[in-house]
C-alpha cells in the first residue's frame, strides 16, 4: 500500500487540488485510500488522529474533491485478466473476484460475492466488459464455473 499511497501522493501535488497546506498530503492521501478501500469516515479519522488532528468531515471533502480519480472510463482492451479468492470475514466465507486490464495494469472492478457460482461469474464479467468497446480476451485459470458465463457472453478465453 506504500507505493499506492506515494503515488496518489504525488498525484495530488501536480494536480493542485487542494489549495491550502494545512494538513501534510501523506495524511490526506492515506486518509482518502483508507476511505476509498471501505472505511468508515470515523475509522478513518481515528487511524489519522495518530498522525494529526483530523475530523472525519475533512476526509469526507477530500475524497470527494479527488473521487474522478478512481473512475475507470470505457476504452479499447485487448487482454483483461479475472481471478477470484476466499475470503473468511467473521468465520463466513466470502469470494473476492478482480479484473485488470493487462497491459496498464488498471482495476477494471472488484467484488465480494457469497457465492462462486457462473451467475456471480455472469454478473462479475458482464460488468467488467461494460468497461470496454470491444470484447477484449479474457485471461482466467482453469477453474469449471468461468466456462458457462464466458461461452453466455461470446468472450474469447
Amino acid at each position: 500500500m506504500d507505493g499506492m499511497l506515494s503515488h496518489l501522493e504525488e498525484l495530488l501535488e501536480a494536480k493542485n487540488i487542494f489549495v491550502r497546506n494545512r494538513k501534510q498530503m501523506k495524511t490526506r492521501s492515506l486518509g482518502i485510500l483508507l476511505y476509498h478501500y471501505g472505511l468508515s469516515l470515523r475509522k478513518c479519522r481515528t487511524i489519522l488522529s495518530s498522525f494529526e488532528n483530523i475530523s472525519h468531515e475533512s476526509i469526507r471533502k477530500w475524497y470527494h474533491r479527488v473521487d474522478t480519480i478512481f473512475t475507470v472510463g470505457k476504452t479499447y482492451r485487448e487482454t483483461v485478466a479475472v481471478d477470484e479468492t476466499k475470503l473468511k470475514i467473521n468465520g463466513k466465507l466470502y469470494i473476492l473476484w478482480a479484473a485488470i486490464d493487462t497491459s496498464n495494469w488498471e482495476f477494471l472492478g472488484v467484488w465480494i460475492t457469497k457465492g462462486r457460482a457462473s451467475i456471480e461469474t455472469y454478473s462479475f464479467l458482464k460488468f467488467v466488459l461494460k468497461k470496454c468497446f470491444n470484447q477484449p480476451k479474457i485471461l482466467v485459470d482453469g477453474d469449471p464455473w468461468y466456462k458457462p458465463a464466458l461461452n453466455r457472453l461470446g468472450v474469447k478465453w
